[in-house]
């Protein structure tokens, strides 16, 4: 599900559980080696979370955050979602922390600096601002109110 080429295409990750949170397991994140003559799977970063939705790569390659759905159907019980911050730089690829987020992320995006992710939080009716520094994301005060239920996001450098 949501499959994302890293940004020197050499690693594809692949959110294996079809994106439905409420199964109750937790759902793995593999990891495909795009070098090989037969690309394979050669990493899993197991039992992320029940209900992987979407995920990005940070511009340099060295991590991924994957947002995860939660527990409910539609909604999680405990009333938000979670960020999983995966650091690609360890072999094998591991989770790092899950950081909450406000009920049902979807889209995901850093901008093209690596300086801040954006994550369409579906449910709140807006998009959520995070900084990053290293592997470290540190939420913003502030929101980009969007309309009703951002569901993906996709960013480009500012060509002047």
């Amino acid at each position: 599900f949501s499959p994302r080429f890293s940004p020197d295409s050499k690693r594809v990750l692949v959110l294996n559980g079809f994106g439905l949170n409420g199964k109750g397991r937790l759902d793995d994140v593999l990891s495909i080696d795009m070098t090989l003559e037969q690309p394979q799977v050669t990493e899993k970063i197991s039992q992320v979370a029940d209900g992987l939705e979407s995920l990005a790569f940070a511009p340099d390659g060295k991590m991924a955050v994957v947002t995860c759905l939660g527990k409910g159907p539609w909604s999680a019980p405990t009333g938000f979602g979670r960020l999983a911050v995966i650091d690609l730089t360890t072999k094998p690829a591991r989770m790092l922390y899950q950081t909450p987020i406000e009920i049902f992320p979807e889209g995901i995006e850093f901008s093209p600096d690596g300086k801040t992710l954006f994550v369409g939080c579906t449910f709140a009716d807006h998009i959520a601002v995070l900084e990053v520094e290293g592997f470290r994301l540190k939420r913003s005060p502030y929101i980009l109110p969007c309309g009703h239920g951002p569901v993906s996001l996709g960013l480009s450098p500012l060509k002047e």
